[in-house]
């Protein structure tokens, strides 16, 4: 929301900003990089004399497939825009635009501008670029979808690795196991071609089904 300082005379407003921060892997999420992010953040928002959450966050969450606006933070921030929680006027500060949005270009534009009518401003950290609904600079709109199609390749292009990864791996199924994943009594051989039988483990299984036989368990 909008806070009001001051008296009658001499009010000022202080905007309210929030920081987003999406981080798609778990290893991302680890080292100094999160805390390196919030201190940026903190540092613009306190330059600008802004009142700053830090709370919007979508950690180990993909923005490739939408993921971060069908059931993430993202999502949810723009939805309590639209209900008139966050007050127009408000700022959403950002490290870098695929941040936002990995989806097809126009996916993310859509994304993009309807922050924007919604009355929010978006703020990019990495090249200091402040968008508005009202002063739209076409230069720095054009290099910002530029990115968004740089962020989708990119995501395309890994995307397409990890698929040919995995076909690879199901052709060669009969050979090789294609994930170590089993019950918790297996193990995946050296030369991943079977699942091991780990005896102790299977032992505390039987004997759970000889008692499940038995008629013992939970009433």
């Amino acid at each position: 929301m909008l806070y009001i300082r001051g008296s009658l005379e001499h009010m000022t407003v202080t905007i309210k900003a929030y920081s987003y921060i999406r981080m798609s892997s778990e290893t991302q999420t680890k080292g100094d990089s999160l805390q390196r992010q919030l201190e940026k953040t903190k540092r613009y928002a306190d330059e600008k004399g802004w009142i700053l959450d830090d709370s919007l966050r979508d950690m180990g969450v993909s923005a490739f497939k939408g993921k971060n606006i069908e059931d993430g933070a993202l999502g949810k921030f723009i939805n309590l825009c639209r209900a008139g929680e966050i007050e127009t006027g408000s700022v959403l500060i950002i490290k870098n635009l695929d941040r936002m949005s990995r989806q097809r270009p126009i996916d993310a534009f859509n994304i993009f501008t309807s922050i924007l009518k919604l009355g929010v401003d978006i703020v990019v950290l990495d090249d200091g670029k402040h968008f508005t609904e009202d002063n739209m600079d076409m230069g720095n709109l054009f290099i910002s979808i530029g990115g968004m199609v740089r962020a989708y390749a990119e995501s395309e292009r890994k995307s397409q690795l990890i698929s040919s990864a995995w076909a690879r791996k199901r052709a060669n199924g009969t050979e090789k196991k294609l994930t170590r994943r089993c019950p918790a009594w297996l193990v995946l051989s050296k030369d991943r071609t079977h699942f091991e039988i780990i005896e102790d483990r299977v032992a505390t299984i039987r004997t759970i089904f000889d008692l499940c036989l038995q008629g013992h368990g939970y009433v």
